[in-house]
């Protein structure tokens, strides 16, 4: 079975940024590394490979637009120990990609997320439980803005120095879905 999630991957120009915000984070906590940057559009967890054949080619038959995405929060979720860059606003494309996604899981009878979709980007995790007292959320002076070309079923392997996230399928964004 495979850990599986469809997310898209940050890309370069982004990814330098975040890395800069980053470097700022104290110690506390766990950095996220440059190459596990990504947006969660679905978590579908552990996945038998004949519904992950099947997953993958339903994936085909979702509608695929294109948005772009502004990221001007930073946000640490207490109850997660996240610190994480969140939108003001979520796309319409985003969210109904989102919900088809997640609609897969519940169709295939996979992993349920029991909370709205929040489309963010993990930072750090494994905070300590005191910075629930810090401020939960500040704009960002310099918002980070991204344009997705396409997103991926990844696997999520973990190892000794965490996860590692490798790509097995992958889907274009269209400007006509």
């Amino acid at each position: 079975m495979n850990r599986l999630f469809a997310a898209i991957k940050v890309n370069s120009t982004a990814s330098q940024q975040i890395c800069q915000l980053q470097s700022g984070f104290g110690r506390d906590g766990r950095i996220i590394p440059k190459d596990n940057l990504h947006i969660t559009l679905a978590f579908f967890g552990l996945t038998r490979e004949a519904v992950q054949l099947e997953l993958v080619e339903a994936i085909q038959a979702v509608p695929k637009r294109k948005f772009s995405l502004c990221f001007d929060t930073l946000s640490i979720w207490p109850n997660s120990r996240l610190r994480c860059l969140e939108t003001s606003q979520c796309p319409q494309a985003l969210a109904e990609l989102a919900r088809d996604l997640r609609g897969l899981s519940a169709r295939y009878g996979l992993h349920q997320s029991l909370h709205p979709y929040r489309p963010h980007i993990s930072l750090q995790r494994n905070l300590p439980q005191t910075t629930g007292q810090w401020q939960t959320s500040c704009a960002l002076a310099q918002p980070i803005i991204i344009w997705p070309s396409h997103f991926q079923l990844f696997r999520s392997q973990l190892g000794p120095s965490g996860p590692h996230y490798q790509p097995i399928a992958s889907w274009s964004l269209h400007k006509d879905g």
